[in-house]
């Protein structure tokens, strides 16, 4: 839910309301499978902030953390 709402910030072109819902979802994450998925969602999300806000070591980061969870 959070990392959907940081999504939506980020349509909205609001990327600090944005990232900080992804790492309230970051930090709700849980251990499970479901909470593995939602974990790679928010750093994904995460990443593609840093590369608007032209941080592109932080969404490297970001996008190689939420690959090494879905491959």
């Amino acid at each position: 839910m959070l990392s959907n709402i940081g999504h939506l910030q980020f349509a909205r072109g609001d990327f600090d309301l944005a990232l900080t819902f992804f790492e309230q979802a970051l930090a709700a994450a849980r251990p499970t499978v479901e909470g593995r998925e939602a974990e790679a969602a928010s750093r994904s999300g995460m990443g593609y902030v840093y590369l608007r806000r032209s941080d592109l070591e932080r969404a490297r980061r970001c996008f190689v953390q939420a690959a090494a969870i879905w491959c």
